[in-house]
């Protein structure tokens, strides 16, 4: 008996490797990471904006403003050419790029500089109000450090009654902003998880080819 040819003769052990399901993990965990990277959540909210007023004027809607207020002068105002109405009550309005508000990033800007900036809230004709961002949002001092993503307003009342010479308006809206407290951007999330992905690939590839030496 050649005992030698027999050995020759016997399949070497290979390893088997379902690569759909080794790749199953690592695409779970990218889209975890990306869900991660990418989602938003409220960060700061204000409640209860209110303009109530009588007045000799006839007044359909009203228009809310966000913005920087130095000197109490608006600048990079948001929301400044949003008339509302009364069928609008119970609706959310978001900002959040230029291409909605070319005011937007520069707005955005203000509110992540680490500076304590007087920011105005309220009304384009009618009451606003000026305080710290560290006021109006409880932050030490701004949102440096995060990432904001979109701007809101929800307007929770209004009303518009002719008093016989003009219109008395009760309204009120309220203010939410959006974005990550993580300051990574999406895009190392990624990278990261595609090295991992890269890594596993030549690790994989390699098991196979040392089994079919």
């Amino acid at each position: 008996m050649n005992t030698t040819a027999n050995m020759n003769m016997i399949p070497k052990p290979r390893l088997s490797i379902n690569r759909k399901a080794a790749f199953r993990p690592l695409l779970i965990i990218g889209l975890l990471l990306f869900c991660n990277a990418t989602s938003a959540s409220l960060l700061a909210s204000i409640t209860n904006i209110s303009n109530d007023s009588s007045g000799i004027a006839v007044v359909t809607n009203v228009t809310p403003v966000i913005a920087f207020a130095p000197s109490a002068l608006y600048v990079f105002p948001l929301f400044d050419e949003l008339f509302l109405t009364e069928s609008d009550v119970g609706k959310t309005f978001y900002i959040s790029s230029n291409s909605e508000d070319p005011d937007f990033s520069s707005f955005v800007d203000i509110l992540t500089n680490g500076n304590d900036d007087i920011i105005g809230i309220g009304y384009m004709t009618g009451t606003t109000s000026y305080n710290n961002e560290s006021v109006w949002f409880s932050t030490t001092p701004d949102f440096a450090d995060h990432t904001i993503t979109s701007i809101a307003i929800t307007l929770d009342r209004l009303t518009l009654d002719s008093n016989g010479v003009g219109t008395d308006v009760s309204s009120s809206y309220s203010v939410g902003i959006w974005g990550n407290a993580v300051p990574e951007p999406p895009t190392i999330a990624l990278l990261a998880y595609f090295a991992v992905l890269l890594l596993f690939a030549i690790r994989v590839k390699s098991a196979i080819t040392s089994n079919r030496e």
